[in-house]
This record gives structure tokens, C-alpha cells and sequence, in this order.
């Protein structure tokens, strides 16, 4: 027998024996239980370094120190997720906006629909049209911005002082500078301006409690902003929210819906609540409700039917 023969046989031997191997578990070896299974691949003792695994518990190491910009072509390029878990996504930009909005229910791939062409040389990752889809990366290469995905209604936020001859949208826009330091799931941005007497920082973050899930997946964002006046002059003015209804926002024409928006008014809280009436809406996908909540008692609220 040659040694091309021998090679042949050797390689008709292991075919079969792998393809009798796939198809019959129990040929040449016990079944093999499920969780004997998932021990083999995560074992209990997982031999993670020590000084690692004690550090996940202390403040002010390291690994908490953040990622931080402020080069203004890099911020609205981020997007840091602030939903809670299996609640839709929701992602603060660099410079403070909430974009995104993910959580209306619309049939897409990806976290948004987005179909961009080839990039040069990489050609063999496209469909037959010469179009990158969802799947194969599109909001890989053509990520989603601020700028480039709008949102469908009208959100923000806006610090107007009594001394400023114009208000200043808490964006890239309203600001000198404005630096992002990203420690998921908390994301921090600091605007300052040198005609400014005043600076602000944004907490933004959504609950996210190890071993909660429960209290991890509720539908809030978090917009936690501090105004420090850093004059030596008293300096008045208010921080202004602006949310428009974004119930039924793609279905509201179709379904003929009528949106309702109403102030509550609780102990330390006011409310802009939205919804819209369920009669043909309710099986909608984008149809709930949606609110605005601002803590304190000198908080004031006020609604218009155009926003």
C-alpha cells in the first residue's frame, strides 16, 4: 500500500468515526449531563486574580477612573447606553443628548435601521447589491450619532440665565467646552464657558445593581445636573426641560389616536406625564406612556399642544 493509499484510508477512518461520533452521543462514551457539561466550560473555581476580583468592591481604583474626552470631533461619536435591562435602549451622547430611542417597538436589525455601502477593499462582507446591512455591520462602520439619527420628537434640556442674552442648550452647541468621562453605568459631562459666571455637570445613569435584575430593569433615565456658580455674584436663572408626547410617534396619524398630557403635582416631585387614548392605539407597539419627572418643590411645569 502506498503512503497515498494509507493517507486515503486514514482519512475515510477518521470521517467516519467523526460523523458516527456526531450523530451517536452515546457511541464510545456515557452521556454527559448538562451541568457536568457547563461545569467543564465555566468551572467553579475560576482562578480570577484575587487583587482583581477585591478591587470590583473598593472605590477609587483603577479600573474606576474612567474614560474621559473632550475633543469636540470625539463626542458625538459616543454613545453610552442609560435603559434599564430588556427596556428598549437609550443612549447619552457625549455631550449630554439622549438619542436613540429604541423603545418603540420597530421591527429592524441593529440597534437602529441602517444599511451604508462597502468601504473600499472590504467588498467580500456586503450582499449581492454591494450594501453592508444591519447583520453584517452597518452601524459598525456608519455608527449612529446624535446628528445622524435625530430623534422622532423633541428632548432636551436648556440652562437660561437672568444675565445671558441667550439661553444655552446643555449640548455641544450651548458650550465652550465640554468634556464626557464615561464609568458605565454613570456618565458624567461637564460644560463651562470663560463668558459664563456659572458651570454645569450631568449625572446621567440608569439603576444597575449586581444581582437585582428586578431593580435594573426599569424604564428610567436618569438626568442629574449641578449648576455651580463659581463668581463671587449672586446669579439667577433655570434649568428648562423640554419633552414632547412621544406616544404612538410613528402610528398616532394612522390609528387617528388623541394624546393626553397632564401635571401631577406630589410631595418633592412634578410630573409631565404623556399618554394617548387606548380605543384603536392600545395594540400599537409604540403606544404606552411616557413622563418627565423633576425632583423638588420649586419645580414648575407647563404643557403646549405644539410641543
Amino acid at each position: 500500500m502506498t503512503d497515498l493509499t494509507q493517507r486515503r484510508q486514514f482519512l475515510k477512518l477518521t470521517a467516519a468515526t467523526a460523523f458516527s461520533g456526531a450523530f451517536s452521543p452515546s457511541f464510545g462514551r456515557s452521556a454527559e449531563s448538562i451541568s457536568s457539561i457547563y461545569l467543564r466550560i465555566v468551572p467553579a473555581r475560576k482562578e480570577l486574580d484575587a487583587a482583581w476580583a477585591l478591587s470590583l468592591a473598593k472605590r477609587g481604583v483603577a479600573f474606576d477612573a474612567g474614560i474621559r474626552t473632550s475633543e469636540k470631533s470625539h463626542l458625538p461619536n459616543i454613545g453610552m447606553t442609560a435603559g434599564g435591562i430588556g427596556c428598549g435602549t437609550v443612549y447619552l451622547s457625549g455631550d449630554g443628548r439622549l438619542y436613540v430611542w429604541d423603545i418603540f417597538h420597530r421591527p429592524h436589525e441593529g440597534v437602529v435601521p441602517n444599511k451604508t455601502t462597502v468601504p473600499q477593499g472590504l467588498e467580500n462582507i456586503g450582499d449581492s447589491r454591494k450594501g453592508v446591512r444591519e447583520r453584517d455591520g452597518s452601524n459598525y462602520i456608519s455608527p449612529p450619532t446624535a446628528d445622524n439619527q435625530p430623534n422622532p420628537f423633541k428632548q432636551g434640556f436648556t440652562l437660561i440665565l437672568d444675565s445671558d442674552s441667550k439661553p444655552r442648550p446643555l449640548d455641544l452647541s450651548g458650550w465652550e467646552k465640554v468634556a464626557f468621562t464615561g464609568r458605565w453605568p454613570l456618565g458624567l459631562v461637564d460644560y463651562s464657558d470663560p463668558s459664563l459666571p456659572v458651570s454645569v455637570k450631568l449625572e446621567s445613569w440608569t439603576p444597575f445593581i449586581p444581582l437585582a435584575t428586578d431593580d435594573s430593569s426599569l424604564p428610567v433615565t436618569l438626568m442629574e445636573y449641578t449648576v455651580e456658580n463659581r463668581s463671587d455674584k449672586p446669579v439667577k436663572g433655570r434649568l428648562a426641560g423640554l419633552w414632547e408626547n412621544p406616544v404612538l410617534i410613528h402610528s398616532r396619524q394612522a390609528v387617528g389616536a388623541t394624546l393626553n398630557s397632564r401635571i401631577l403635582r406630589e410631595s418633592g416631585r412634578t410630573i409631565l406625564l404623556h399618554s394617548a387614548t387606548e380605543d384603536a392605539s392600545a395594540s400599537s407597539g409604540d403606544f404606552g406612556t411616557a413622563a418627565l419627572t423633576l425632583l423638588g418643590d420649586s419645580s414648575m411645569t407647563e404643557t403646549n399642544s405644539s410641543d
